[in-house]
């Protein structure tokens, strides 16, 4: 051992020192933990306070406050005691992950992509994180690299629907039309047809030119789902487009 990994063992067994729990505590934290499992908020988020006015630096604590405060709808303080978790122990998984989506909750694209840089970091084959990563990226406009995160979800879970959905619709912003299709097919093939996935296919085949279809494929994303707005927009583009829509006048 270096002496920086010297320093870095001795900075890990300080902050675990300082975590560590007596007896009370413990069993105030496996108390806090049942009311969490249990579904009692109120009561999981008093028992967590309690440890953190004695133990402000214990991380499994912290990880906990941070999720159960999330749960209770006030994401902005949760993400707090997340950043402070992942600042005590940054290769906690849970922590980072917990954080990670929390930003991507609360619209903080340009965050949740660092978070989840790291989540994948330390568990590269998360299929979960590779999958939100995607739709972060997605919503950051970098199209191509979440086509990446995609594919990899695929690789991982060859059945998962929604990625192979989710991945359509990238490959659609990237101009990869045949492949977007393809991909959009796929998840109508595992899952059977939605609105959705329809409604996506139909605006991929509009981008082909191929009209007649794609008009079709939004009439039977609306007969699904007649509340799905964002089907009757599409149908109503791809109307335009054909010279269909009629627009009444007053």
């Amino acid at each position: 051992m270096n002496r920086k990994q010297r320093r870095q063992a001795e900075k890990l067994h300080a902050h675990g020192k300082r975590a560590a729990l007596d007896d009370a505590m413990k069993l105030a934290f496996q108390n806090a933990l049942a009311a969490h499992r249990a579904g009692d908020l109120a009561q999981a988020l008093q028992g967590y306070g309690s440890i953190l006015q004695r133990h402000p630096k214990h991380a499994d604590t912290l990880t906990l406050a941070g999720i159960a405060t999330c749960q209770s709808g006030d994401l902005e303080a949760g993400i707090a005691y997340l950043q402070s978790a992942v600042k005590i122990r940054p290769d906690s998984l849970d922590a980072q992950y917990n954080l990670a989506y929390a930003l991507e909750s609360v619209g903080r694209f340009e965050e949740a992509a660092g978070a989840y840089r790291k989540v994948i970091g330390i568990d590269p084959g998360n299929i979960d994180a590779h999958f939100n990563f995607g739709k972060v990226l997605h919503e950051l406009q970098h199209p191509e690299e979440a086509a990446e995160h995609y594919r990899r979800v695929i690789a991982l879970r060859p059945d998962y629907a929604d990625a192979y959905g989710n991945l359509g619709n990238v490959l659609k912003e990237t101009g990869e039309l045949a492949e977007a299709e393809a991909a959009i097919r796929k998840a109508i093939a595992l899952q059977g047809e939605s609105a959705a996935f329809l409604s996506n296919l139909g605006n991929v085949l509009k981008k082909q030119n191929r009209l007649e279809e794609a008009d079709m494929t939004h009439r039977r994303a609306i007969e699904l789902d007649p509340d799905y707005a964002e089907g009757h927009g599409n149908f109503g583009n791809t109307l335009a487009q054909q010279g269909r829509l009629k627009i009444g006048r007053a």
